[in-house]
């Protein structure tokens, strides 16, 4: 009887050890997933387009031009996406309703797409920052060969 209490005991210590890891693993912030790809079509100039997800736009919309009421997306792009070159270069990105090098069916159900022109090969590094009143900031540095990147759904880290 005295080792059967003992080991319900032991079971309830390591049962809360557990049940405490996973929370503290699970409330942990495992970065924001972000799909993009690179590449040029018929011989154009090379390109990225990123896929803007419906969450993104619906946690935090674009202000609305107070006479028209139009999305202000040029200011919404600038203050939650930077694309900038591994010397510290900014790309332009502007906003597209399509995204011709995405894989049919691979990125979902887009709201949008930002595009940008990459003056060269080489590194990148872009930056996303979900809502500006948290304060956090993601980031991911990939490389561009000649024939692009393919498609991805990569994992940007908080930095901040």
């Amino acid at each position: 009887m005295k080792g059967l209490v003992t080991l319900a005991v032991i079971g309830v210590i390591v049962g809360f050890g557990f049940y405490a890891l996973s929370g503290y693993t699970l409330a942990a912030d495992h970065g924001e997933f972000v799909a993009f790809v690179c590449g040029s079509i018929a011989g154009g100039p090379l390109k990225i387009q990123i896929v803007v997800e419906g969450p993104m736009v619906r946690h935090d919309p674009p202000r609305s031009h107070p006479e028209t009421l139009q999305p202000l997306w040029p200011e919404w792009i600038d203050e939650h996406f930077t694309l900038t070159t591994k010397a510290g270069e900014p790309v332009p990105l502007k906003r597209q309703h399509h995204g011709n090098l995405m894989p049919s069916g691979k990125a979902g159900t887009p709201d949008s797409y930002l595009e940008g022109v990459l003056p060269a090969v080489g590194g990148y590094v872009l930056e996303f920052v979900p809502k500006l009143s948290e304060g956090k900031r993601y980031r991911a540095e990939f490389a561009v060969q000649e024939d692009g990147r393919p498609y991805e759904r990569a994992v940007l880290a908080l930095v901040k």
